[in-house]
């Protein structure tokens, strides 16, 4: 499981659905799609609830005659993927910080995949045993997080 992750790469916008999608679709799409990085099986991406959640929040549009477009997808992609370290208004102000919601997320893509790639190389150079390694990448998340928290936190001052 942990190879499949560190080989994870996420898919350029043009491998996604052009066509409008239901949401019991949209959450198949990514249940197959983040499939490979599930910490269980049986763990779901994003549920309707969810999704129903983030709409209703203003993060995403609301689907147009029930139907999900493909920028919508790429920025449930995206919450999928941070929603375990940032909170609904983060996730919001970033989304709204980028007019385009297809640039937010070659930009986004090109950074998670760099931070999969800087990550397999962290992992294949340590020579700590997993609980060490993993202490490590807790910290460094936890400092890490912590920064873009006050970053955030003055962007929302200075607006």
């Amino acid at each position: 499981m942990k190879d499949q992750y560190l080989n994870y790469q996420l898919i350029d916008k043009d491998e996604i659905p052009k066509i409008p999608l239901y949401m019991d679709q949209v959450t198949g799409y990514l249940d197959d799609l983040f499939d490979p990085i599930k910490k269980l099986e049986a763990e779901k991406t994003l549920t309707k609830t969810m999704i129903n959640n983030y709409v209703k929040a203003s993060v995403i549009k609301s689907p147009e005659k029930k139907k999900y477009k493909k920028d919508q997808i790429m920025e449930l992609m995206m919450i999928y993927l941070l929603k375990n370290t940032s909170q609904i208004q983060e996730i919001d102000m970033l989304f709204k910080s980028f007019e385009d919601s297809s640039d937010l997320y070659d930009i986004f893509r090109n950074e998670y995949n760099a931070c999969v790639e800087d990550l397999k190389k962290q992992v294949e150079s340590s020579d700590a045993n997993r609980l060490d390694l993993a202490m490590k990448l807790m910290i460094k998340s936890s400092v890490e997080k912590r920064y873009a928290e006050m970053l955030l936190e003055e962007e929302k001052n200075d607006a």
